[in-house]
């Protein structure tokens, strides 16, 4: 029983490492300005 808590327990720890260490890199923020006229009708 000892050993089956332990291999849980160190498989969550490991599945729980994996899944934060990929992280998303976001692309740079564009800072350009546009001049447009928008018309509703």
């Amino acid at each position: 029983m000892k050993k089956l808590m332990t291999t849980t327990l160190l498989s969550g720890f490991v599945l729980t490492t994996i899944g934060f260490s990929s992280q998303a890199l976001a692309a740079d923020k564009d800072t350009k300005t546009t001049n447009a006229t928008v018309t509703y009708t």
